[in-house]
């Protein structure tokens, strides 16, 4: 039987977002539309349905990396901020899409 470990990351993700969109606790809420998912972004995600994907790779992350809360996923998440003349910083990812995500996979009962 092939885990986690042996499928390829991407190929992983796009199966479990498609198994994710027939599940009923994860929705992705009202204001998904309009949210950047991270300080260093410009503008909100341009897939309709984004949500189910980062949902499929926040729990191959858990799977992964063990353990894991919502701080350091947000590390995962994380790229480089455009600061104009200054030199360029690290900001993380938004950790209350993340928080939510885990939220909604604990009521689902697909995470721990």
């Amino acid at each position: 039987m092939a885990t986690h470990f042996d499928v390829p990351g991407e190929h992983l993700v796009n199966a479990l977002a498609e198994t994710l969109k027939s599940e009923d606790a994860i929705q992705p809420p009202e204001w998904s539309a309009f949210v950047k998912t991270a300080v260093h972004k410009e503008k909100s995600p341009l897939q309709a349905d984004w949500w189910y994907f980062r949902t499929a790779s926040v729990m191959r992350k858990v799977g992964i990396n063990g353990p894991i809360g919502t701080e350091r996923l947000s590390r995962h998440y994380s790229g480089s901020r455009d600061r104009g003349a200054k030199p360029n910083r690290s900001e993380n990812g938004s950790r209350k899409v993340l928080r939510l995500i885990m939220q909604q996979l604990e009521i689902a009962g697909l995470l721990g």
